[in-house]
Protein backbone atom coordinates (compact mmCIF):
# COMPACT_ATOMS: atom_id res chain seq x y z
CA UNK A 1 0.00 0.00 0.00
CA UNK A 2 1.49 3.65 -0.94
CA UNK A 3 2.44 6.15 2.24
CA UNK A 4 -1.14 7.77 3.09
CA UNK A 5 -1.50 10.13 5.86
CA UNK A 6 -4.96 11.65 7.12
CA UNK A 7 -5.49 14.14 3.59
CA UNK A 8 -4.76 11.14 1.33
CA UNK A 9 -7.04 8.52 0.19
CA UNK A 10 -4.70 4.90 0.23
CA UNK A 11 -4.00 3.34 -3.11
CA UNK A 12 -3.66 -0.56 -3.21
CA UNK A 13 -1.83 -1.96 -6.20
CA UNK A 14 -3.66 -5.67 -6.89
CA UNK A 15 -0.82 -6.25 -8.98
CA UNK A 16 -3.73 -8.00 -11.14
CA UNK A 17 -4.30 -11.16 -8.60
CA UNK A 18 -7.43 -12.38 -9.24
CA UNK A 19 -7.58 -14.40 -6.04
CA UNK A 20 -6.64 -11.40 -4.32
CA UNK A 21 -8.93 -11.97 -1.60
CA UNK A 22 -6.34 -14.94 -0.30
CA UNK A 23 -3.70 -12.73 -0.10
CA UNK A 24 -2.83 -11.87 3.58
CA UNK A 25 -1.02 -9.03 3.23
CA UNK A 26 -3.37 -7.31 0.42
CA UNK A 27 -6.03 -8.16 2.96
CA UNK A 28 -4.61 -5.80 5.54
CA UNK A 29 -3.79 -3.17 3.07
CA UNK A 30 -7.75 -3.02 2.13
CA UNK A 31 -8.13 -3.19 6.48
CA UNK A 32 -6.14 -0.26 7.00
CA UNK A 33 -7.25 2.09 4.27
CA UNK A 34 -10.83 1.22 5.27
CA UNK A 35 -10.29 1.88 8.49
CA UNK A 36 -8.47 5.00 8.23
CA UNK A 37 -10.85 6.87 6.01
CA UNK A 38 -13.29 4.59 4.63
CA UNK A 39 -11.98 5.27 0.91
CA UNK A 40 -9.67 3.04 -0.97
CA UNK A 41 -8.24 3.07 -4.66
CA UNK A 42 -7.31 -0.25 -6.22
CA UNK A 43 -5.00 0.10 -9.34
CA UNK A 44 -4.57 -3.17 -11.24
CA UNK A 45 -7.81 -4.40 -10.53
CA UNK A 46 -7.94 -6.79 -13.41
CA UNK A 47 -11.36 -5.28 -15.20
CA UNK A 48 -10.59 -4.45 -18.61
CA UNK A 49 -10.38 -0.86 -19.35
CA UNK A 50 -12.35 -1.20 -22.57
CA UNK A 51 -15.18 -2.41 -20.65
CA UNK A 52 -15.02 0.50 -18.21
CA UNK A 53 -14.90 3.16 -21.41
CA UNK A 54 -17.92 1.88 -23.41
CA UNK A 55 -20.67 2.30 -21.30
CA UNK A 56 -19.07 6.27 -20.37
CA UNK A 57 -19.47 6.68 -24.29
CA UNK A 58 -23.45 4.74 -24.50
CA UNK A 59 -24.65 6.04 -21.63
CA UNK A 60 -23.73 9.54 -22.80
CA UNK A 61 -25.92 8.78 -25.93
CA UNK A 62 -28.85 8.27 -24.01
CA UNK A 63 -28.36 11.30 -21.79
CA UNK A 64 -27.65 13.33 -24.59
CA UNK A 65 -31.47 12.09 -26.02
CA UNK A 66 -34.58 14.79 -25.35
CA UNK A 67 -36.12 14.68 -22.09
CA UNK A 68 -39.39 13.88 -23.52
CA UNK A 69 -37.80 10.55 -24.73
CA UNK A 70 -35.58 10.44 -21.36
CA UNK A 71 -38.82 10.15 -19.19
CA UNK A 72 -40.38 7.39 -20.92
CA UNK A 73 -37.99 5.37 -18.72
CA UNK A 74 -38.51 7.58 -15.54
CA UNK A 75 -37.95 5.42 -12.30
CA UNK A 76 -40.90 4.70 -10.46
CA UNK A 77 -41.67 4.18 -7.25
CA UNK A 78 -40.08 0.93 -5.14
CA UNK A 79 -38.57 0.70 -8.56
CA UNK A 80 -35.02 0.17 -9.03
CA UNK A 81 -34.68 0.87 -12.54
CA UNK A 82 -34.69 3.22 -14.62
CA UNK A 83 -34.00 7.10 -14.98
CA UNK A 84 -33.52 9.57 -12.45
CA UNK A 85 -33.72 13.16 -13.44
CA UNK A 86 -32.16 16.03 -12.50
CA UNK A 87 -33.60 17.15 -8.41
CA UNK A 88 -35.67 13.86 -8.83
CA UNK A 89 -33.00 12.89 -6.21
CA UNK A 90 -31.72 15.68 -3.67
CA UNK A 91 -29.27 13.72 -1.01
CA UNK A 92 -28.31 16.81 1.14
CA UNK A 93 -32.24 18.75 2.50
CA UNK A 94 -30.66 21.94 2.72
CA UNK A 95 -30.27 22.04 -1.52
CA UNK A 96 -33.05 22.94 -3.60
CA UNK A 97 -31.43 21.46 -6.57
CA UNK A 98 -29.11 18.93 -7.47
CA UNK A 99 -27.83 18.88 -11.00
CA UNK A 100 -27.18 15.37 -12.41
CA UNK A 101 -28.98 12.74 -14.00
CA UNK A 102 -28.72 8.85 -13.77
CA UNK A 103 -29.77 5.48 -15.62
CA UNK A 104 -29.99 2.56 -12.84
CA UNK A 105 -30.28 -1.48 -12.97
CA UNK A 106 -30.31 -4.34 -10.92
CA UNK A 107 -28.82 -6.68 -13.65
CA UNK A 108 -28.85 -8.38 -17.27
CA UNK A 109 -32.00 -9.06 -16.94
CA UNK A 110 -33.42 -5.92 -16.93
CA UNK A 111 -36.16 -4.38 -19.64
CA UNK A 112 -35.45 -0.81 -18.99
CA UNK A 113 -33.54 -0.15 -20.99
CA UNK A 114 -33.60 2.26 -23.72
CA UNK A 115 -34.35 1.10 -27.67
CA UNK A 116 -33.17 4.02 -28.63
CA UNK A 117 -30.16 3.43 -27.74
CA UNK A 118 -29.35 -0.43 -28.77
CA UNK A 119 -25.51 -0.51 -27.71
CA UNK A 120 -26.35 0.80 -23.91
CA UNK A 121 -27.85 -2.12 -22.67
CA UNK A 122 -24.66 -4.37 -23.63
CA UNK A 123 -22.07 -1.93 -22.29
CA UNK A 124 -23.57 -1.14 -19.32
CA UNK A 125 -24.09 -5.25 -18.37
CA UNK A 126 -20.15 -5.71 -19.49
CA UNK A 127 -19.58 -3.66 -16.83
CA UNK A 128 -21.50 -4.43 -14.01
CA UNK A 129 -21.03 -8.74 -14.51
CA UNK A 130 -17.27 -7.45 -14.15
CA UNK A 131 -18.08 -5.39 -10.96
CA UNK A 132 -20.48 -7.83 -9.58
CA UNK A 133 -17.49 -10.47 -9.67
CA UNK A 134 -15.19 -7.90 -7.83
CA UNK A 135 -17.67 -7.39 -5.16
CA UNK A 136 -18.01 -10.93 -4.38
CA UNK A 137 -14.01 -11.18 -4.06
CA UNK A 138 -13.95 -7.97 -1.71
CA UNK A 139 -16.58 -9.47 0.08
CA UNK A 140 -14.60 -12.42 1.10
CA UNK A 141 -11.40 -10.18 1.74
CA UNK A 142 -13.43 -8.21 4.21
CA UNK A 143 -14.15 -11.20 6.16
CA UNK A 144 -10.72 -12.50 6.50
CA UNK A 145 -10.50 -8.75 7.47
CA UNK A 146 -13.04 -8.72 10.14
CA UNK A 147 -12.13 -12.38 11.54
CA UNK A 148 -15.27 -13.76 10.04
CA UNK A 149 -15.56 -17.03 7.93
CA UNK A 150 -14.61 -16.40 4.71
CA UNK A 151 -18.26 -16.84 3.01
CA UNK A 152 -19.56 -14.90 5.88
CA UNK A 153 -20.53 -11.66 3.65
CA UNK A 154 -20.97 -13.78 0.37
CA UNK A 155 -23.55 -15.42 2.00
CA UNK A 156 -25.68 -12.79 3.05
CA UNK A 157 -25.26 -11.32 -0.20
CA UNK A 158 -26.33 -14.15 -2.09
CA UNK A 159 -28.97 -12.45 -3.81
CA UNK A 160 -27.27 -9.38 -5.52
CA UNK A 161 -29.10 -8.96 -9.23
CA UNK A 162 -32.18 -10.13 -8.03
CA UNK A 163 -35.74 -7.65 -6.60
CA UNK A 164 -34.69 -9.76 -3.34
CA UNK A 165 -31.91 -7.60 -3.07
CA UNK A 166 -31.03 -3.80 -3.19
CA UNK A 167 -27.61 -2.94 -5.51
CA UNK A 168 -27.69 -1.59 -8.32
CA UNK A 169 -25.28 -0.49 -11.01
CA UNK A 170 -26.17 3.24 -11.79
CA UNK A 171 -24.47 5.43 -14.64
CA UNK A 172 -24.37 8.94 -13.50
CA UNK A 173 -24.33 12.49 -16.18
CA UNK A 174 -23.45 15.60 -14.44
CA UNK A 175 -24.51 18.08 -17.61
CA UNK A 176 -22.50 21.53 -18.67
CA UNK A 177 -24.00 24.31 -16.92
CA UNK A 178 -23.65 28.27 -17.54
CA UNK A 179 -23.15 30.27 -14.74
CA UNK A 180 -26.99 31.82 -15.29
CA UNK A 181 -28.05 28.87 -14.66
CA UNK A 182 -27.13 28.36 -11.11
CA UNK A 183 -29.71 29.11 -8.25
CA UNK A 184 -28.31 29.50 -4.81
CA UNK A 185 -28.41 26.23 -3.38
CA UNK A 186 -27.51 24.10 -5.81
CA UNK A 187 -24.68 21.23 -5.99
CA UNK A 188 -23.94 18.76 -8.72
CA UNK A 189 -24.30 15.84 -5.61
CA UNK A 190 -25.10 16.80 -2.10
CA UNK A 191 -23.22 15.77 0.80
CA UNK A 192 -24.13 12.31 1.77
CA UNK A 193 -23.19 8.85 2.79
CA UNK A 194 -23.64 5.95 0.77
CA UNK A 195 -26.40 3.41 1.94
CA UNK A 196 -25.31 -0.04 1.52
CA UNK A 197 -22.34 -2.40 2.04
CA UNK A 198 -19.80 -0.46 -0.16
CA UNK A 199 -19.63 1.52 -3.35
CA UNK A 200 -17.31 0.52 -6.27
CA UNK A 201 -16.83 3.88 -8.40
CA UNK A 202 -15.39 4.51 -11.85
CA UNK A 203 -14.90 7.93 -12.50
CA UNK A 204 -13.56 10.53 -15.60
CA UNK A 205 -11.05 12.38 -15.70
CA UNK A 206 -13.16 15.75 -14.70
CA UNK A 207 -12.95 15.56 -11.35
CA UNK A 208 -14.82 17.40 -8.44
CA UNK A 209 -15.38 14.34 -5.76
CA UNK A 210 -14.87 15.49 -2.82
CA UNK A 211 -13.97 13.28 0.83
CA UNK A 212 -14.85 14.54 4.43
CA UNK A 213 -11.46 13.07 6.62
CA UNK A 214 -11.78 12.57 10.20
CA UNK A 215 -10.40 15.83 11.36
CA UNK A 216 -13.67 17.77 9.28
CA UNK A 217 -11.32 18.61 6.12
CA UNK A 218 -12.70 17.64 2.68
CA UNK A 219 -10.25 16.47 0.04
CA UNK A 220 -11.02 15.89 -3.71
CA UNK A 221 -11.05 12.64 -5.04
CA UNK A 222 -8.90 12.98 -7.96
CA UNK A 223 -8.94 10.83 -10.06
CA UNK A 224 -6.53 7.58 -10.78
CA UNK A 225 -6.36 6.74 -14.90
CA UNK A 226 -7.85 3.16 -14.84
CA UNK A 227 -8.51 2.80 -10.94
CA UNK A 228 -11.56 1.61 -9.07
CA UNK A 229 -12.51 3.78 -6.47
CA UNK A 230 -14.40 1.95 -3.70
CA UNK A 231 -16.01 3.29 -0.37
CA UNK A 232 -17.85 1.92 2.46
CA UNK A 233 -21.35 2.18 3.34
CA UNK A 234 -23.78 3.03 6.12
CA UNK A 235 -24.80 -0.87 6.90
CA UNK A 236 -20.87 -1.78 6.60
CA UNK A 237 -20.35 0.76 8.98
CA UNK A 238 -22.68 -0.72 11.59
CA UNK A 239 -21.73 -4.39 10.66
CA UNK A 240 -18.35 -3.10 11.64
CA UNK A 241 -19.14 -0.89 14.61
CA UNK A 242 -18.17 2.37 13.32
CA UNK A 243 -14.38 1.04 12.60
CA UNK A 244 -15.06 1.01 9.12
CA UNK A 245 -16.25 4.15 8.20
CA UNK A 246 -19.07 5.50 6.17
CA UNK A 247 -17.32 9.01 4.74
CA UNK A 248 -19.09 11.99 3.72
CA UNK A 249 -18.43 12.66 -0.15
CA UNK A 250 -20.19 14.83 -2.30
CA UNK A 251 -19.89 16.77 -6.09
CA UNK A 252 -19.63 20.28 -5.98
CA UNK A 253 -20.36 22.73 -8.71
CA UNK A 254 -16.92 23.98 -10.18
CA UNK A 255 -15.85 26.82 -9.89
CA UNK A 256 -13.34 26.42 -13.23
CA UNK A 257 -15.64 27.70 -16.11
CA UNK A 258 -14.07 24.89 -18.21
CA UNK A 259 -15.19 22.42 -15.78
CA UNK A 260 -18.41 24.05 -15.73
CA UNK A 261 -19.16 23.38 -19.13
CA UNK A 262 -17.54 20.13 -19.53
CA UNK A 263 -19.88 17.34 -18.79
CA UNK A 264 -18.88 15.17 -15.74
CA UNK A 265 -19.24 11.22 -15.56
CA UNK A 266 -19.32 8.07 -13.35
CA UNK A 267 -20.14 4.34 -13.17
CA UNK A 268 -21.32 3.06 -9.81
CA UNK A 269 -22.22 -0.13 -8.67
CA UNK A 270 -24.04 0.09 -5.11
CA UNK A 271 -23.27 -3.31 -3.02
CA UNK A 272 -26.00 -4.19 -0.42
CA UNK A 273 -26.88 -7.44 1.99
CA UNK A 274 -29.79 -9.14 1.09
CA UNK A 275 -32.67 -7.34 1.49
CA UNK A 276 -34.06 -9.41 4.96
CA UNK A 277 -30.74 -9.82 6.13
CA UNK A 278 -30.55 -8.40 9.89
CA UNK A 279 -27.81 -6.15 10.43
CA UNK A 280 -26.06 -5.63 13.95
CA UNK A 281 -22.64 -5.51 14.82
CA UNK A 282 -20.16 -8.43 14.38
CA UNK A 283 -18.29 -7.89 17.92
CA UNK A 284 -22.35 -8.27 19.55
CA UNK A 285 -21.82 -4.57 20.84
CA UNK A 286 -25.34 -3.12 21.55
CA UNK A 287 -24.41 0.87 22.51
CA UNK A 288 -23.79 2.11 19.30
CA UNK A 289 -26.71 0.31 17.67
CA UNK A 290 -29.42 -1.03 20.00
CA UNK A 291 -31.80 -2.57 17.47
CA UNK A 292 -30.88 -4.54 14.05
CA UNK A 293 -31.70 -3.38 10.93
CA UNK A 294 -31.80 -4.65 7.17
CA UNK A 295 -30.91 -3.80 4.15
CA UNK A 296 -34.55 -3.21 2.91
CA UNK A 297 -35.47 -0.83 5.71
CA UNK A 298 -32.50 1.15 6.13
CA UNK A 299 -32.43 2.28 1.85
CA UNK A 300 -36.02 2.55 2.03
CA UNK A 301 -35.63 5.19 4.54
CA UNK A 302 -32.85 6.54 2.89
CA UNK A 303 -34.77 6.68 -0.19
CA UNK A 304 -38.06 8.30 1.24
CA UNK A 305 -36.03 10.95 2.76
CA UNK A 306 -34.32 11.69 -0.56
CA UNK A 307 -36.18 11.10 -3.64
CA UNK A 308 -39.00 12.83 -5.30
CA UNK A 309 -41.81 11.81 -7.51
Amino acid sequence: MQSVNQQEIPVVDLKGQYGFCECLQTTQDIHAALSSIGFIYFVNHGIPIEKVTSPFVTSQKFFDLPFEVKKKYIREPNKYAGYVAPSQEILESTNSEEVREAFDFVSEKSDKFPVEVPDFKETAVNLYLECYDFARRLLRSLAVALGQDADFFVNNHKLMGTNENRSIFRTLYYPPLRKDQIKPGTMRCGEHTDYGTFTLLFQDNIGGLEVLTKNKQWVEAKPIPGALLVNVGDLLQIWTDNEYPATKHRVRIPQEELKLKTIRQSMVYFVHPDNDFEIRPLNGNRSNYSEPTTSRKWTQMKLDASYKY
